[in-house]
């Protein structure tokens, strides 16, 4: 991802749709059947941390980070164990209990090879928790700008997988407000297409304080939903946990 576009990411760490899908994540990981009370979990593309405060209080985090901005954040961190700086499909010390990426797998050149290295670096019966954007045709001058290569749904996903995976949950997230997302991704493509703004921005996440708090508590209500075990038909994001058998 471009600096640009990654800091203005960063900024919008605190935002409603940021907010909403550490929702998400907790209720993915309350699912989740865990090996041990005490899991490893290892984040790949931590960014400046935002996810480690959840993840903290599942199990002992390391990370895996790139960007030297959030790189340099995350070595300030209590709660992380390790700050691991290489790229994915570099050896790793250790194996998980649980390895989590979160809109990770979309940046990635070759994302069949990196989800492999990714069931290598998990125990057996370990966990592989994953967010991807979704839908190749809602591809767009926003991933372009955000270094995406594609988008998912869930049969193009589930082909990443390899042999010895089992499902344990998938489906949709972000579904209720993803017309309006539809309708202002496309007003924003058409604008910069013919007015001719910088390639390199990515779409900014609508902000102010009502806006916040309605569009928080929407998508807290779709990780209810999830928590009660029921399946999104679509949304914004698509998001799978698996073990590895």
């Amino acid at each position: 991802m471009k600096d640009e576009a990654y800091l203005a990411y960063i900024r919008e760490t605190s935002s409603w749709l940021h907010e909403g899908r550490k929702e998400l994540f907790i209720k993915i990981l309350q699912r989740t059947p865990l090996l041990t009370k005490n899991p490893e979990i290892l984040e790949i593309g931590a960014g400046m941390g935002q996810n480690i405060k959840i993840l903290s209080k599942f199990g002992v985090v390391d990370v895996l980070e790139i960007n030297p901005y959030a790189v340099a954040m995350l070595r300030e961190m209590s709660s992380i164990r390790n700050v691991i700086d290489k790229h994915i499909l570099s050896p790793l010390k250790n194996k998980y209990d649980i390895i989590c990426a979160f809109d990770v797998i979309e940046h990635l050149k070759d994302d069949k090879a990196s989800v492999e290295w990714i069931y290598s670096n998990l125990k057996l019966g370990g966990i592989f928790i994953a967010t991807v954007p979704a839908y190749q045709w809602f591809f767009s001058s926003h991933d372009v700008s955000l270094e995406h290569y594609r988008r998912y749904n869930s049969k193009s996903f589930k082909r990443l997988l390899p042999n010895n995976s089992r499902m344990i949950l998938d489906g949709y997230f972000n579904m209720i407000l993803f017309p309006f997302v539809l309708i202002s991704r496309s007003i924003w493509d058409i604008k910069k297409r013919f007015i001719g703004e910088r390639i390199s921005e990515k779409q900014k996440v609508p902000q102010n304080k009502i806006i916040n708090k309605i569009f928080y508590s929407v998508l807290k209500f779709e990780s209810l939903l999830i928590s009660a075990k029921l399946r999104l038909p679509f949304g914004l994001t698509y998001y799978v946990c698996l073990k590895k058998i």
